[in-house]
């Protein structure tokens, strides 16, 4: 008997981001997302859409690959210029390094790790915009598909327009997550690894998703309302997180 493996489980069937393996995903994920919200909607229950979070700065693909329709010539090519970038970039010419791998990824956009090592110099060179786009591009171009990535955001938020908002609505967690983030770009303050949710991402995801619902709340509930959400550290005591605790799951997390 097959026995779970985590993670590892996947590294057997990594996919290229136009496989038509991983575009057939998309389309049941579209059908599925829309026959849940329409039973909801059926049953006279409001419905909140959440786009899903991961992290792009502190975690780097897990699997990248290159197109396999590259000429000899161009992959001989590209990893000149991806090996002098890791050079530069290690060297800390981060202008350098930006210049080849931007010239590696003119010859093949799709490595993923090409991506995120771009989108870090593009973020120590003070690049914000440059450096999230490509850190997207990363999670996206990502072989090993763990992370929700830029397409079924773009389903969730496409399903959300296609109701009325007062029974479903949309909350987009990404774009608030990321606005609370470092450069605006979600990492370590959020998550323990890929997609898992620290204590505080937890916290964060709770207080975004209770701040949507605030106004739907009936008047019995806002009437008591003082205006001031529960702070982290009485979330912790109410629940009985303890050291211990965060010392357990950090250790799961990095087993």
């Amino acid at each position: 008997t097959q026995t779970w493996r985590g993670i590892n489980m996947f590294t057997d069937n990594p996919l290229h981001k136009d496989d038509p393996r991983r575009l057939m995903v998309y389309k049941h994920f579209q059908r599925n997302l829309h026959d849940i919200v329409a039973s909801a909607e059926s049953a006279g229950v409001p419905v909140l859409l959440s786009t899903v979070a991961s992290n792009l700065r502190d975690c780097a693909p897990f699997i990248s690959l290159n197109r396999s329709d590259l000429s000899t010539a161009e992959r001989q090519k590209w990893q000149e210029l991806y090996d002098q970038g890791i050079q530069a970039e290690a060297g800390k010419s981060y202008a350098d390094a930006i210049r080849a791998y931007a010239g590696a990824a003119a010859i093949d956009p799709t490595h993923a790790e090409l991506q995120f090592r771009l989108g870090r110099v593009y973020g120590l060179s003070g690049y914000i915009e440059k450096a999230t786009a490509a850190m997207t591009r990363a999670r996206d171009y990502d072989a090993l598909v763990v992370r929700a990535d830029s397409k079924i955001n773009e389903i969730i938020r496409a399903e959300a327009t296609n109701w009325p908002d007062t029974r479903v609505r949309l909350v987009d967690t990404v774009a608030l997550l990321a606005a609370d983030s470092p450069a605006g770009i979600p990492g370590r303050e959020w998550f323990y690894e890929h997609v898992h949710f620290t204590l505080q991402g937890n916290y964060q995801v709770a207080r975004i998703m209770a701040e949507t619902i605030r106004p739907s709340l009936p008047e019995s509930i806002l009437a008591k309302d003082t205006g001031q959400w529960v702070e982290p550290g009485t979330c912790h005591v109410t629940l009985a997180i303890t050291l211990w605790d965060k010392k357990r799951l950090w250790s799961e997390m990095n087993e």
